[in-house]
């Protein structure tokens, strides 16, 4: 009988209304007995007529207390105690839940035929082909549909019950059925994870199948399900393959056939449909808390006292936060209202928190973090500190990753070949969306950039007749609907292919992985399909494409387009792009005065920052420069002439690897051109470095001998000390004594006077440690670094690629002090995540130098012999002849041994 428990289930759903004057149903004349009862003991007021075989409709006025329904007996009768509009949205949404797991909509006969054997093979109940013809519809009946009916339709869709179904859908927060709380949960978040994994398969297409499995990822992940701590991110811009990761993890650890944690229970939630999501009545999934957190609705306070009913660990996966919400306070709100989750499962090992997100938004954490420094002991793996690169925390394609691709997809070229023809391309493709096109181009052995790499793409897909104007078409008018991504980058299906003839060319522009859709329930039956680009990198190229199309391009436009979209990610990701087309186009006029946009207003002084996305600007800029030598030649003398050139160009962008190429002598023309104090030091200082790595030494001695007459404030101290100490040390072979006097002099009054402070990085000290390694000073580096290390908070700073090289030439002091058990301990620890474009090779041969001399201690010849071949290569790619001759020197010891 089902009277007591459901009346009970009833009110417990419905205990926030008001109780009286409902209006409630029951299925045939004879339940009226069952209803007797109810108006006796709840003192029914009004009863309207009852008609045989037709929902009969009562009201009550319900005086009593919920408490009285434990009296109630049980009758033979059956009745829904339920207003009829609830009662219809109920038998609604089952009939949804019913045509998802059928796989379509059930609009004939044939599929009410179909369903029924279906329905028995999984419940071993059988539901007569009239009945479901009546139930979706098909004909027209006056009978509600009964309780068996119900309660198979119910384990079909994977309840025990109809009653569990209607259970499942309670407003009132973490009411669990007794006998098996977890798996309910599990059933809820199994909803939430299905539609997300929809969504992001759609956007990833054949990405699945060309991208790898990461083995850092794996990594990480396993690491961290073993960690205490609960929460953990994946940091990166697009085009990393954050989404392809995580669909990746999710299937290797939990729901592939041979998971690894099948028992586990994972909400895997696409945060570009979070927000239409909840567009549902998804309270039964647990995910309102994202975004309204009330430690009362928190998930693990049923857990917490009950912990018996825990039966894995509960995964939630985030993809995407930074496309949940545009608006930046919104965005903030969602931020605090996560980290407040976390705290809430302080010490609750089974809950696991990942999420992936741009560095942009993890800028959002860094703030509150640092707020509240409590918070850094819920994070694992993640960095507190650093600029916009120095956040992101996946690691380009390696070579092993990609040689794998290009063996699996049986590409014509070797990496080898790549490598040694076509080093830039290499660097591309290192970033896995890059690959993913790159494997999936018919021409790529033509391609040498990004730019023609999406050219490429866009020609072969796009541009394809007979469809070509329709695609195109249908591209405008996409960005006409989302105002050029200024307001969203998603737009409804039914907005953008309004006309029958536009099917076709939709239907190819999906097939051809240049949009995805996704389809997000909303109220019952109502389900809406969203269309996005299927990765933001083609929609920056076609928005740079529009913006070019429309008018010339000038350095007012560019800054028009920094206006437009002021406070939008696309700001920078759509003029990068920009800027590459403006050199692959060659619009030199252009081009002289880029450095230009980043003073928007000179008038008001207003001017872009040097961090985050505009620091991409500039090595876009520096990375262009580096491909075509007759626009370098052309457009650095005009640099030279342009104090914002001066100052981003030669002096806050300074591209090191190129220093003994090209960018040496191009501080030529920034010495000619500017005569301060400052830019002569500095110019001269870059031209010693130039010589020194170049190993020359009669022009080394002349900029020695230039330097040292050179007038020089303490403002610039730090080349002038850096220039002596290298030349000193290295071409006279005089000892540092007497220079280091003055050096940790000066080194004292910058913290005394608060040039630089305790939570600083000290670039001054640092420096000078980097000359003392090039004069194997070991003494003096222990010396300094110990004060720094007593001094500063350096840990603050582990992202940073120079803090990471200054712990490999500290351990390097140790190593070559006999304090190898110290020296090994702090070398095992360094880990470069990110190191700037233009010190990237630079960094690594010098950190590379150090490790030969680890693995000579320890006797591993092979690989100290493989590392000798990569610096000498790269050495003498670079002609850092100084570093080559290094190398050889570290051979013949190995030789010898």
């Amino acid at each position: 009988m089902w009277l007591k428990d459901e009346a009970v289930s009833f009110f417990n759903f419905h205990r926030r209304l008001p109780i009286h004057n409902k209006r409630l149903c029951f299925t045939k004349k004879s339940d009226f007995n069952g209803m007797k009862f109810l108006i006796r003991n709840f003192k029914v007021i009004t009863v309207h007529s009852i008609h045989h075989n037709v929902s009969s409709i009562i009201r009550l006025d319900l005086l009593a207390n919920f408490s009285e329904f434990q009296n109630i007996k049980y009758t033979d009768s059956y009745f829904f105690l339920m207003e009829k509009d609830i009662l219809d949205k109920f038998v609604d949404t089952i009939k949804e839940e019913v045509e998802k797991k059928y796989g379509k909509k059930i609009a004939y006969a044939k599929d009410c035929m179909i369903l029924s054997e279906e329905i028995i093979t999984t419940t071993n109940r059988q539901i007569s082909i009239t009945t479901l013809k009546r139930f979706f519809g098909i004909i027209n009946s006056p009978f509600n549909p009964s309780k068996y009916t119900l309660d198979t339709l119910s384990l079909f869709v994977g309840f025990k019950s109809w009653r569990e179904f209607i259970n499942s859908f309670e407003q009132e927060k973490h009411h669990y059925s007794s006998d098996d709380s977890w798996e309910q949960l599990k059933q809820r978040t199994n909803l939430v994870t299905e539609y997300s994994l929809q969504s992001m398969k759609a956007k990833c297409g054949d990405q699945l199948k060309t991208l790898p499995l990461r083995l850092f990822a794996v990594q990480k992940m396993e690491s961290f399900l073993e960690n205490d701590r609960p929460a953990t991110a994946f940091i990166a811009p697009e085009g990393y393959g954050k989404t392809v990761m995580l669909i990746q993890l999710v299937n290797h650890f939990f729901m592939a056939h041979n998971a690894l944690y099948p028992k586990d229970i994972v909400c895997l939630i696409d945060g570009r449909i979070l927000v239409k999501l909840l567009t549902l009545d998804l309270e039964k999934n647990r995910i309102s808390n994202l975004l309204e957190f009330d430690t009362k609705n928190s998930m693990g306070n049923y857990f917490k006292q009950h912990p018996s009913a825990v039966k894995g660990r509960f995964i939630l996966f985030i993809d995407g936060i930074n496309e949940i919400y545009h608006q930046p306070e919104k965005r903030n709100q969602f931020i605090d209202n996560l980290l407040k989750i976390i705290t809430a499962y302080e010490n609750i090992p089974w809950f696991k928190l990942i999420i992936t997100c741009h560095p942009d938004t993890w800028y959002i954490f860094q703030y509150h973090i640092k707020r509240n420094p409590y918070l850094k002991r819920f994070f694992f793996d993640v960095p507190f500190e650093g600029s916009y690169s120095e956040t992101i925390n996946i690691p380009l394609l390696q070579t092993t990753e990609i040689k794998t691709s290009l063996h699996q997809h049986k590409f014509a070229q070797s990496f080898e070949s790549l490598q040694f023809h076509y080093p830039g391309l290499l660097d591309i493709i290192r970033h896995p969306y890059f690959l993913y096109l790159f494997l999936n181009t018919p021409k790529a052995k033509t391609i040498r950039t990004d730019i023609e790499l999406l050219y490429e793409f866009s020609n072969d897909k796009l541009l394809s007749n007979p469809l070509a104007p329709n695609k195109i078409n249908l591209i405008n008018q996409f960005l006409s609907l989302c105002n050029n991504g200024k307001e969203r980058v998603f737009v409804d299906k039914n907005e953008l292919v309004t006309q029958p003839e536009e099917s076709n060319a939709y239907d190819a522009l999906v097939k051809d992985g240049i949009l995805h859709e996704y389809k997000v329930p909303g109220s019952y039956l109502s389900i809406s399909t969203y269309v996005e680009f299927t990765h933001a990198l083609l929609l920056e190229f076609f928005l740079a494409n529009h913006w070019l199309k429309e008018q010339e391009l000038s350095t007012e436009r560019l800054k028009t387009i920094l206006h437009f979209y002021d406070e939008n990610l696309l700001q920078c990701k759509t003029l990068k792009f920009i800027i590459k087309v403006a050199f692959k186009e060659e619009k030199i006029n252009v081009l002289k005065d880029i450095y230009s946009i980043f003073t928007l207003d000179k008038e008001k002084g207003k001017v872009l920052p040097l961090t985050g996305s505009f620091q991409e600007i500039l090595t876009i800029i520096t990375l262009e420069l580096r491909k075509n030598k007759r626009i370098r030649e052309e457009l650095v003398p005009w640099f030279a002439k342009s104090k914002e050139a001066q100052r981003l160009y030669f002096e806050h962008f300074f591209d090191m690897d190129c220093l003994v190429l090209y960018t040496g002598d191009h501080m030529d023309y920034y010495l000619q051109n500017n005569p301060s104090e400052k830019a002569q030091i500095y110019g001269h200082f870059i031209k010693y470095m130039q010589y020194f790595l170049a190993a020359d030494p009669e022009k080394c001695e002349a900029e020695y001998a230039y330097i040292s007459q050179l007038k020089h404030s303490d403002k610039y101290l730090g080349f002038y000390y850096c220039a002596l100490l290298i030349h000193q040390i290295t071409n006279k072979n005089k000892s540092p004594q007497t220079l280091l006097t003055q050096i940790n002099n000066y080194a004292q009054s910058l913290l005394k006077s608060g040039c630089q402070s305790a939570g600083s990085i000290p670039l001054f000290e640092l420096s000078i440690i980097s000359a003392l390694n090039y004069g194997d000073c070991f003494r003096e580096i222990i010396k300094l670094s110990d004060y720094l290390q007593q001094t500063y908070l350096l840990e603050r700073f582990e992202v940073a690629a120079i803090y990471q090289l200054f712990r490999a030439i500290y351990a390097r002091a140790l190593l070559n002090t006999n304090q190898p058990e110290e020296a090994n301990a702090i070398f095992k620890t360094i880990h470069f995540q990110y190191i700037p474009v233009t010190i990237r090779q630079y960094i690594l041969i010098r950190y590379k130098l150090i490790e030969i001399e680890f693995l000579i201690h320890s006797q591993q010849a092979k690989r100290a012999h493989e590392l000798i071949n990569e610096v000498k290569s790269a050495s003498k790619m670079l002609r850092f002849y100084y570093f080559y001759q290094r190398a050889e020197n570290l051979f013949a010891i190995l030789d010898r041994l």
